[in-house]
């Protein structure tokens, strides 16, 4: 059975990203970026930004513990039972959509990345990347009957996952927009990117634990703002190719 549930785990998590990651490079449909640079980008995001996520969130977990123990002592109180609020809602958004950026630092200055098209796409290609390895990670250690599974599967697919992409590409589509303004202008329009990323994560993951908490029926926030967030990042992006159509045919236009 193990096996079973390995193998399938495998194919629901890995399956369903290649496709969106293929169904966002068909998208931009005027200057597509190269596969291969896609495709490492896609695997930082599964194997790079898993491990750099990962070794931050021990020492911030330690950190944060360590700091509750401190605050419990002063104020002669248990606060303890924080730390399970503070590491989903603020340690793990903290640390895991740097991680995800990161590989865009390296690539924002090559020739592959031009503007905020680009610049989405290689986003969206980290943060499917590391929703995969996540996903696959969950699938795996669920407990439970097939009905638990399949929840799993389809929640993290189509949400948790799909939230990692958008906030990833946020933050792409804002260093391209400071790729040709100066340096300045691309590490504050990054960082503004990054911060944005952080927020989505955030409200995502506290609604869920806020459910988790006592507050039942939160969660149901998450599954109407994510699609929300995602169809504006979608408009914008739309936008953007279409702007670049339309570059295109001027450059075109002046060569003839």
């Amino acid at each position: 059975m193990t096996l079973v549930l390995i193998a399938l785990s495998t194919v629901c998590a890995g399956v369903p990203m290649f496709s969106f990651l293929a169904l966002i490079w068909w998208l931009d449909r005027y200057d597509r970026e190269p596969m291969p640079v896609l495709l490492v980008t896609f695997l930082w995001g599964a194997i790079g930004a898993i491990v750099a996520a990962m070794t931050l969130s021990l020492f911030a977990e330690a950190g944060v513990n360590l700091g509750l123990a401190a605050a419990s002592i002063a104020l002669a109180s248990d606060l303890t039972g924080l730390s399970g609020t503070l590491l989903p809602v603020l340690v793990a958004p903290l640390v895991e959509e740097p991680s995800k950026a990161l590989i865009l630092l390296a690539i924002v200055r090559s020739k592959h990345f031009d503007n905020m098209t680009d610049g989405f796409v290689y986003g969206a290609a980290a943060g499917l990347g590391f929703g995969m390895t996540e996903n696959f990670l969950y699938f795996t250690s669920v407990s439970g009957d097939l009905d638990t599974w399949l929840g799993t599967v389809i929640i993290r697919t189509f949400y948790s996952a799909v939230m990692h992409a958008t906030a990833t590409a946020i933050v792409g589509a804002a260093l391209g927009w400071g790729r040709f303004r100066g340096d300045l202008i691309t590490l504050f329009s990054g960082g503004v990117g990054l911060l944005i990323a952080i927020t989505i994560h955030a409200v995502w993951n506290g609604l869920l634990t806020a459910d988790m908490l006592g507050l039942h029926g939160s969660w149901v926030l998450d599954l109407i703002l994510l699609p929300l967030e995602v169809l504006i990042t979608l408009v914008v992006f739309e936008i953007c190719i279409l702007d670049e159509s339309h570059t295109i045919k001027l450059e075109l236009t002046e060569e003839v």
